[in-house]
């Protein structure tokens, strides 16, 4: 059973253009995600998906597997999924490339739930590391759990008093790949609209979503103040 990492690379991200491409300590951000995937023990390639020449010839420059896509996709879902398309594993994991310092095991955990549990469509990551301040930011995404550990719901904010059994969301995503061809070609779910998360439309049609969960936190990177607050923690140029 081949795992395919496929970490999408934008160029054009609305909040944070070329961000991709941005130099953390003298390697773009994107290749940083690349070389934290390739410690991985359950994947068994990585590719960058990208629609921008930019970063492909950056990534050849650093003898980085990289693959063009179309520049019609609207998540990077679906830019996995194109990717996908063209390959014979038979789980593919969606790693952001926004996320430059994930720890492997992160990504090993979402990977191995679909190992243990055949019934399963996707798998996704949460860490159990959430500040109140986290818990009040409609730009952290949370993820409640069921009885039984999977993903129950995913919202940015809680209306009524704060529930146990939520962590907040890791954006990895690792699917079966013949679910992730059946997810891509389902409309947009309501919740998925309102809410601006993707993870809604398979959570809505009925997956059933397991979720790794780590004490681990992960520092995404959305916007200019978040690099130098990434870059301020970890002591690096």
């Amino acid at each position: 059973m081949g795992v395919l990492g496929v970490i999408p690379a934008r160029y054009d991200s609305v909040r944070f253009p070329g961000k991709v491409l941005i130099p953390i300590d003298g390697l773009p951000m994107v290749a940083r995600v690349y070389n934290q995937a390739i410690q991985c023990r359950e994947l068994d390639s990585v590719i960058i998906a990208t629609d921008s020449q930019y970063v492909k010839n950056a990534m050849e420059e650093l003898d980085i597997p990289v693959e063009m896509t179309s520049s019609d996709h609207a998540t990077g879902t679906e830019r996995t999924a194109e990717i996908a398309s063209r390959h014979d594993d038979e789980i593919v994991i969606n790693i952001q490339g926004d996320e430059p310092f994930i720890f492997p095991d992160i990504i090993d955990g979402a990977v191995s739930l679909l190992f243990e549990d055949k019934s399963m469509g996707m798998s996704t990551a949460a860490s159990s590391s959430i500040s109140q301040d986290e818990w009040e930011n409609p730009n952290v995404v949370k993820v409640e759990l069921d009885e039984n550990g999977f993903a129950k719901d995913f919202f940015r904010v809680w209306e009524g008093e704060q529930i146990d059994e939520h962590f907040k969301h890791i954006g990895i995503y690792a699917f079966r790949r013949e679910y992730l061809m059946e997810l891509t070609k389902i409309e947009k779910s309501s919740h998925e609209i309102e809410r601006s998360l993707e993870q809604m439309r398979a959570l809505d049609a009925g997956c059933k979503m397991g979720v790794f969960i780590t004490e681990h936190d992960v520092i995404g990177v959305n916007t200019p103040d978040d690099l130098n607050a990434l870059i301020e923690e970890m002591g690096i140029a």
